[in-house]
């Protein structure tokens, strides 16, 4: 899995590195229009257009029944069934190009994730830095002492033996992607705290692996199986703006990626 994020991490960096340096709503609108029209290309090839095409007939054909027998109940009561009929077999049509787009749907948007949910730090500003160990860790692993890059400092250590937990307030002085190491004996650690105040791919958390959050937290090497840390994670801020930050950005993506797919739809000849 981690093969597969790396590789698109490197493709999602150098295509945000040239649109974000016009806007990062520019990187949003062309990536979401991609993805509608890729998705256009999938519904063309993995579902039946002709039996599509059929049933919208029906469909229209029943409408127009209605329309010209509104005073007939009887063939309103024949003509609703099969128009209700004919939306579900198109919603099951559309069923295989939907399960062949989950996947990389799901990896595309954990990409843009990394960009548009989190903002770096900015310089001087604290966030709240979480070492989770493993439930088999020794009590000893929570005196871990954190090697810390200049420019990087921090406060207020607390322990819970208890949860295996270690806290502490992180804060930098100098812009740029730092790396912070933890040593565990013969293993060594490390976390990726980006501080600025750009449109920056960020890593809020570095997981064990597993599936769910590898989707989540696509954009750092998991830890090794045998580590006595789980979790590293800094609870980075949401980018604030109602059209590509947190809270927002999916709505516009799937806005975006819906009319781009509708405007080229009669050019790939696609029905749904």
């Amino acid at each position: 899995m981690w093969t597969i994020n790396r590789a698109l991490m490197a493709i999602f960096d150098t295509a945000y590195a040239l649109l974000a340096a016009l806007h990062p709503v520019v990187a949003l609108v062309l990536v979401s229009g991609l993805f509608g029209v890729v998705a256009l290309i999938v519904v063309r090839y993995c579902s039946h257009q002709d039996a599509i095409g059929r049933i919208k007939d029906r469909v229209k054909a029943n409408l127009l029944s209605i329309w010209l027998y509104k005073d007939e109940l009887r063939v309103m009561f024949l003509a609703v069934p099969r128009i209700v009929w004919g939306a579900l077999k198109l919603q099951g049509h559309m069923l295989p190009p939907l399960l062949v787009m989950l996947v990389p749907m799901i990896l595309i948007c954990s990409q843009m994730a990394a960009w548009h949910e989190w903002r770096p730090l900015a310089v001087g500003e604290r966030a709240l830095l979480k070492v989770t160990m493993s439930p088999t860790a020794a009590d000893a692993a929570l005196s871990v002492t954190p090697q810390l890059p200049p420019g990087v400092t921090l406060s207020h250590r607390v322990r819970s033996p208890k949860t295996k937990d270690v806290c502490w307030y992180v804060q930098a002085t100098e812009p740029g992607r730092h790396t912070i190491s933890f040593p565990m004996g013969q293993e060594m650690v490390s976390k990726e705290l980006v501080v600025g105040d750009g449109f920056e791919r960020v890593s809020p958390v570095r997981h064990s692996g597993g599936w769910i959050d590898s989707f989540l937290y696509p954009c750092e090497e998991p830890l090794p199986d045998n580590s006595a840390i789980r979790s590293i994670a800094v609870t980075m801020p949401p980018v604030d703006s109602w059209l590509f930050g947190s809270a927002w950005w999916i709505v516009w993506f799937l806005v975006f990626s819906i009319t781009i797919a509708l405007i080229f739809k009669p050019y790939f000849n696609v029905k749904f």
